[in-house]
């Protein structure tokens, strides 16, 4: 990512990133670890504050019960959602709109066309020692 480098040598590291299984292409899987790492499911306002949504009458333990199955709704649609980004990826990224992963060609070409420039974007600053 050095100033240097040109467009393809960043594509291609870039590419390797989201390529986790390093099989030349990035599948479904591969995205989905990809995201997991750079996303978190927003909380909601009431998991912010640590809200219960009826405390009468319950006992603390069922507080904590009740929070956690809150929280695992809340994941659930987050997966949901998640793969919902995955599968438009798919479907608007690869040359064949059945395939379940994209080839080098196709990631390159998704890029070109987010109208991004790579070339100076990807740029990492090295402080000389």
């Amino acid at each position: 990512m050095a100033p240097s480098g040109n467009k393809q040598d960043k594509l291609e590291a870039l590419f390797n990133i989201y390529d986790v299984d390093g099989d030349g292409r990035i599948n479904k899987n591969d995205l989905k670890y990809v995201l997991e790492l750079v996303t978190i499911r927003p909380k909601t306002e009431d998991e912010k504050k640590g809200i219960t949504k009826s405390k009468k009458g319950k006992t603390e333990e069922e507080l904590e019960e009740e929070d956690r199955l809150l929280a695992e709704e809340k994941d659930k649609n987050w997966d949901d959602y998640i793969r919902t980004i995955i599968n438009r990826i798919m479907f608007e990224s690869s040359s064949h709109p059945m395939s379940t992963s994209l080839s080098a060609e196709d990631f390159s070409k998704a890029i070109s066309e987010s109208r991004i420039d790579f070339q100076e974007k990807m740029n990492m600053e090295f402080e000389h020692v």
